[in-house]
């Protein structure tokens, strides 16, 4: 369920050659906090704040750049894969080869792959995609330009609640649900959202989120949610977070998976710290013998 475009790797080339690009649209970002001046290599991304959904992956490997788009991807994504990969061509003095294996000058590229091809293929794979999820009755993680998007049964029934939706109106529907989650902040003013980290535990090296008293925040699903005051830390598996009575009221869904949660005030984040300590020393607390040893045996 992906769409790829192909360059040579002939020449070294920095993320500033391409979006200073003739080719590249101005407003375009980098993914996972690389920098302008960095050569591109190995795995990155590339999108248009607020309106890509999933961006346009390149991967290079000694041969190649691929240009890979996938199911979800916007028509600002297709649109955008087509310029990225006419400026990376140019600047490797190579054509463009896409994923049927025809080859492309830039010219002939930009007449077969244009604006209302990128409008039409904007559904490509959703039915796929719909088919998993039906059939597996689970979640498939969709990463998008900044963040994961979840999408499973829930979703799909709110997003598809219209009798006779097209698969375009379908793949509409979720394209726009993945853009909402990865500007949510942009969108929403008043939310925080923290950052997804990882560490190593006593389980190994998990993923985490921080959560503080007083943010109304994104609950990002990580492996586990981490609560701390000046005296202790607060560690829980997300699964068991979200089913806090006092967490579970004051969620609300953004996506199969993942929440938007009003502030705890702090009184209410104390207290689950202070329940967490307790229930935690009750449970490595050694429990007396019921045993009746006679000495006298």
């Amino acid at each position: 369920m992906s769409f790829h475009f192909y360059v040579k790797n002939n020449t070294p080339v920095t993320f500033s050659q391409v979006l200073t690009n003739k080719y590249v649209p101005k407003q375009v970002a980098i993914a996972y906090e690389k920098e302008k001046n960095e050569i591109i290599q190995g795995f990155s991304k590339l999108y248009i704040p607020l309106e890509s959904s999933r961006g346009v992956v390149i991967t290079k490997d000694d041969d190649e750049y691929d240009i890979e788009l996938n199911t979800g991807a916007s028509e600002t994504d297709y649109y955008l894969a087509t310029r990225v990969a006419l400026a990376l061509g140019e600047l490797n003095n190579s054509d463009i080869t896409d994923e049927l294996g025809e080859i492309f000058s830039a010219d002939g590229l930009q007449e077969e792959y244009t604006k209302k091809w990128a409008q039409e293929i904007e559904s490509y794979g959703i039915n796929a995609l719909i088919h998993i999820i039906q059939e597996h009755s689970s979640s498939v993680q969709l990463n998008g330009c900044k963040r994961a998007y979840y999408f499973g049964e829930k979703m799909l029934q709110k997003l598809t609640n219209e009798q006779h939706l097209t698969e375009a109106e379908i793949a509409k529907n979720i394209v726009e649900d993945i853009k909402q989650l990865q500007f949510i902040e942009d969108i929403q003013k008043d939310i925080h959202v923290p950052t997804l980290m990882e560490a190593d535990f006593i389980e190994g090296t998990q993923s985490f989120i921080s959560v503080a008293p007083n943010f109304r925040l994104l609950l990002i699903k990580a492996d586990c949610i981490i609560l701390r005051n000046d005296e202790h830390l607060a560690k829980f598996d997300y699964e068991d977070f979200i089913e806090l009575p006092k967490i579970k009221e004051k969620l609300h869904p953004i996506d199969e998976e993942q929440f938007i949660m009003e502030s705890l005030s702090n009184h209410e984040y104390q207290k689950i710290i202070k329940q967490y300590i307790k229930a935690l020393i009750a449970k490595e607390k050694p429990k007396k013998s019921k045993s009746k040893w006679k000495f006298w045996k």
